[in-house]
């Protein structure tokens, strides 16, 4: 814990000044307008894409999940300072509690996840956003981030770590509503259709900033593209 607490009063200011730096292009959808769905959004992306997505979409009152585990802990205590708000917990330790918490935001308070996290594999979405969309009605947006300039952690999710002046860029799927009250097979075929989103919008963003998309997805993303 007060580990946590030296490295995000040092790392914070780090983290902002180079996110100064960062030319952020968010694409595909008025994003405005989006988080002004009075049914509520839930945007979802890769795990790896924290870093580039903490800046895009910062001072924007946006809810979202930080583990209990010491990499949410410094999560909680950064991204607060940044104009989000934290619900504690995740998919793997005290995901239940924390997805109940969310439920019980209003609307107005847009909300993010990384299904993929916080342990992985990279690009295995776990099943709890999509049931936190049917229960709440909240639309999902899938959600694609790709950097210009970057460097690739040898973590789990192979975090993207943006260089100076690097262009981010950000590109959003159409929103995707669930039904209410689906059963278990539903709501794993609501998680390969959004997980194919996201692959087809990280494809589409990797792209625009110059990349090879099939050395920056997830392993599997090519094999699983269709999926849903």
């Amino acid at each position: 814990m007060r580990r946590a607490v030296w490295i995000a009063r040092i790392g914070t200011p780090i983290y902002r000044v180079l996110g100064s730096t960062w030319r952020v292009r968010i694409e595909g959808g008025d994003l405005e307008a989006l988080l002004a769905r009075k049914e509520g959004v839930l945007g979802a992306f890769l795990h790896g894409r924290l870093l580039a997505a903490g800046i895009a979409f910062q001072n924007r009152g946006i809810g979202i999940m930080s583990s209990h585990h010491a990499d949410g802990e410094l999560i909680h205590r950064v991204v607060r300072k940044m104009g989000y708000v934290t619900v504690r917990g995740s998919t793997t330790r005290g995901g239940s509690r924390a997805l109940i918490e969310m439920a019980r935001l209003a609307p107005e308070t847009p909300l993010a996840l990384t299904p993929d996290g916080p342990r992985g594999p990279e690009g295995k979405l776990q099943d709890g956003f999509a049931l936190l969309a049917s229960k709440t009605g909240r639309a999902i947006i899938p959600t694609g981030i790709a950097a210009s300039s970057c460097l690739r952690l040898g973590s789990w999710d192979r975090m993207v770590v943006p260089l100076p002046f690097s262009r981010i860029q950000v590109v959003l799927a159409e929103p995707i509503v669930l039904p209410p009250d689906l059963s278990r097979e539903e709501i794993r075929a609501a998680t390969a259709r959004v997980r194919a989103k996201i692959l087809e919008v990280e494809r589409e963003a990797w792209k625009k900033v110059g990349k090879d998309p099939v050395k920056e997805l997830p392993p599997e993303g090519e094999s699983s593209r269709n999926q849903g």
